[in-house]
This record gives C-alpha cells, sequence and structure tokens, in this order.
C-alpha cells in the first residue's frame, strides 16, 4: 500500500474524497428524511380518509336501523291504530282486544329496538360494569346468532376510559363483522390482558376469505384495523378454515 509522509499527514486527495462521502452521506439522509416526512403525512392523510369513511358507514348504518327498526314498527303502529274505531256499531271487544294487544307488542318492540341503538351509540353498561362485563354482554346479545364463546385471561385492572372504549368498539365491530358475513355457526373471542398488552383474538368456523382481497369485500377490517394503528396497535389476519384475527393494543392504566 501507499506510504504517506513521516508527519502523519493524509495526501489532499483522499481528504477531499472523505469530504465528498461526507457530503452524499448527507444529502442522502436529508432526502431519507423528507421522503420519511412524506410517507408519514400520507399515512395520516390516509387513516383521517378511512376514519371519516367509517364514521360516515357508522351514521349510514344508525340511520338505516333507524328508518328499517324504529320508523317502520311506528308506521306499523300508526296502521293498527287506523283500523280502530270505537265509534263504529260494529267494533266489536274482542276486536278491539285484539288490536290493543298487537298495538302493545309493537310500541315494544320500538322500545326494545330504541334501546339497542342507544346501547350501541353510548355504551352505559361499559361505564358502569366495566370492559369485561360489557364484552360478555355484546356475546350474549350476539349469542342468539350462533355459539359464541368468551374468555379471559390475565390481569383485571381499570384501563384508561378513551383505551376501554376503543377496545370495547373493535371487539364489537369485529363480531358484528363475523355475524353479517362469515356464515359461521361458532366463534370465539379470546381476551388476554398483560402488564403492557391486551391480546384479542377472534376465531369462527366461516367460509372464510382471501385476506389479499379483504379490501375489496367491503366486510369493514379497513376500518376496524385502522383504529389499531391509531393505537400504536398491530394485527394479523389469518383465513384457511373459517377466519382468525388477532389484535394486539398496548395498554395504559385509568389514572386514579
Amino acid at each position: 500500500g501507499k506510504l504517506y509522509p513521516a508527519d502523519g499527514n493524509k495526501p489532499e486527495h483522499f481528504s477531499g474524497t472523505m469530504a465528498d462521502i461526507t457530503e452524499r452521506n448527507a444529502k442522502d439522509m436529508q432526502r431519507y428524511e423528507v421522503l420519511k416526512e412524506q410517507l408519514q403525512e400520507l399515512q395520516k392523510q390516509e387513516i383521517f380518509r378511512v376514519t371519516i369513511r367509517t364514521q360516515e358507514e357508522e351514521r349510514k348504518r344508525i340511520a338505516e336501523s333507524l328508518h328499517n327498526g324504529i320508523g317502520q314498527l311506528l308506521y306499523a303502529v300508526k296502521l293498527n291504530l287506523s283500523q280502530i274505531d270505537l265509534k263504529q256499531d260494529n267494533m266489536e271487544y274482542a276486536q278491539f282486544q285484539k288490536a290493543k294487544r298487537t298495538t302493545e307488542e309493537l310500541l315494544n318492540e320500538a322500545i326494545r329496538e330504541s334501546r339497542r341503538i342507544s346501547h350501541e351509540l353510548t355504551p352505559q353498561f361499559l361505564e358502569d360494569f366495566g370492559l369485561r362485563e360489557s364484552i360478555r354482554d355484546v356475546c350474549r346479545r350476539f349469542g342468539q346468532f350462533m355459539k359464541l364463546k368468551c374468555n379471559f385471561r390475565g390481569a383485571t385492572a381499570k384501563l384508561d376510559k378513551y383505551l376501554e372504549l376503543s377496545i370495547y368498539r373493535i371487539i364489537q365491530e369485529l363480531i358484528l363483522n363475523v355475524v353479517k358475513h362469515a356464515q359461521a355457526t361458532e366463534a370465539n373471542v379470546e381476551i388476554d390482558q398483560g402488564v403492557n398488552y391486551i391480546t384479542v383474538v377472534i376465531s369462527d368456523n366461516g367460509t372464510g376469505f382471501q385476506v389479499s382481497k379483504s379490501k375489496s369485500k367491503g366486510i369493514g377490517l379497513q376500518g376496524i384495523f385502522n383504529k389499531v394503528k391509531l393505537l400504536n396497535g398491530k394485527y394479523k389476519i389469518e383465513s384457511l378454515n373459517g377466519t382468525k384475527v388477532t389484535v394486539q393494543i398496548p395498554v395504559r392504566a385509568a389514572d386514579n
């Protein structure tokens, strides 16, 4: 190899090469930081768009529930009441009693439907009884459509209020997704609350789907998983014999 002068100084051309490399590295780092910021901005915009779209879909679903549920029940009440006319000479008492019972049944059904929609919008049950009992309540309500098991493991410490609500919504929407799309007869919900993470696993014996095409199926998974991302969580989808969705979210205990 080449020998350097006894004074230890490197040749000028070598120093110039080092300066060029340093300058290139600095420029590369600047470009990298710019690209990183652009990518993060694009991700934020995408999450924002999906969040808005999910909120609009939720509003549409609630509007349909009001129209198809309560709206139609109240219209049926109106039609039934229009048949009751005590001034008619031929209005028999038995006929009146039958119309009255039908009206009461329709109104009771409208009240139940109103409570169901209210429960979905403002889960007071969560505020009063906590996350575990609220999830058990979800499993009981959806259990009328299929065999649904719900199991808990790990800590029982109360979590941050916003975090509990987010986890509750994610589990509720994932179970609803199974009911609406999976054609399953059985499903399992496993919740494991650790010190640093809460892990949710929801599996079913339904038809499954191609994970790579999940966005195009319009089954709402993308909106759910964007909520997971906003919570700095991770998710995994497996669909072979049925579907298995795993969600892991960092936890923070509630402030005392």
